[in-house]
């Protein structure tokens, strides 16, 4: 069963996670739902504590009315439900879809530096 986070623009994020330790949040791609996480998140979740959420405008997320979808709407979505659940990162790994504009964006949130393409250090 899907959880709901509420974001202070409004949107109500749509998650599921799994074990404990460690967190690790899952993106899926564009087109997809937490769905595509359903094997990841039972195997990861043996060690970590995993989260997967649906982006906007996919899967059970509901957007604001003045909510677009593109790449910085998509950052500002992940550091709302980093911050809404309150996760702390001391390092980022990012892959699968992201473009980098959208991997800028995040680190500019969070003020990391980037230490490698699509990873970055506190």
């Amino acid at each position: 069963m899907k959880s709901i986070l509420t974001t202070p623009k409004g949107d109500k994020i749509a998650y599921v996670e799994n074990g404990s330790g460690d967190p690790v949040v899952l993106v899926h791609g564009f087109t997809g739902n937490t769905s595509a996480w359903a094997d990841t998140l039972t195997n990861l979740g043996k060690k970590y504590h995993v989260y997967a959420y649906d982006m906007l405008g996919h899967g059970e997320t509901v957007m604001a009315d003045n909510d677009a979808v593109g790449e910085t709407a998509l950052a500002d979505q992940l550091h709302d439900f980093l911050v809404g659940l309150d996760l702390d990162f001391d390092y980022f790994h990012l892959s699968y879809w992201l473009v980098y504009s959208t991997v800028t964006d995040l680190a500019r949130f969070f003020g990391l530096s980037m230490s490698q393409p699509f990873s970055f250090a506190a």
